[in-house]
């Protein structure tokens, strides 16, 4: 089968990772699991920040709600005052690996305040049943 008759089959990468972290998480316990998150987080926050620096507030969070729509989040953001912001997720990306390991939501409130330089706090989550995340940052 060629490269593209392959695309065409879903992939399962999900359970992927949820069965990868729960066998790290077996093998060197519960904070090796943050260990990961961690690295995963400098990851991002190293491949994103070049596009982000020198830019006022309102352009990193214009830069960063693009960058989460580019990884599948659907993001959108909106002014609500001077220097303050509100980041909507209408789709989490990671959802089925969050439903299990609920810390990784920790890590992704984390890298936001990171690349944004601002304060960040989450108004709305999935996981507590609300209908997209979103988070309020404050510069």
């Amino acid at each position: 089968m060629t490269e593209n008759g392959h695309e065409e089959f879903e992939r399962d990468y999900a359970n992927l990772v949820i069965n990868l972290l729960g066998s790290l998480r077996s093998i060197d316990g519960p904070k090796k699991i943050n260990q990961v998150l961690e690295e995963r987080k400098r990851g991002y926050v190293k491949r994103c920040r070049g596009k982000v620096s020198g830019k006022t507030l309102e352009a990193r969070v214009h830069e960063v709600t693009r960058l989460l729509s580019e990884d599948g989040y659907m993001a959108s953001w909106e002014r609500l005052g001077p220097n303050k912001y509100l980041i909507k997720e209408m789709n989490c990306a990671v959802a089925q690996v969050a439903k299990r390991f609920p810390e990784t939501c920790i890590f992704e409130e984390g890298f936001l305040a990171e690349l944004l330089l601002a304060k960040v706090t989450r108004r709305h989550h999935i996981l507590q049943k609300d209908h997209f995340c979103s988070y309020l940052v404050e510069g």
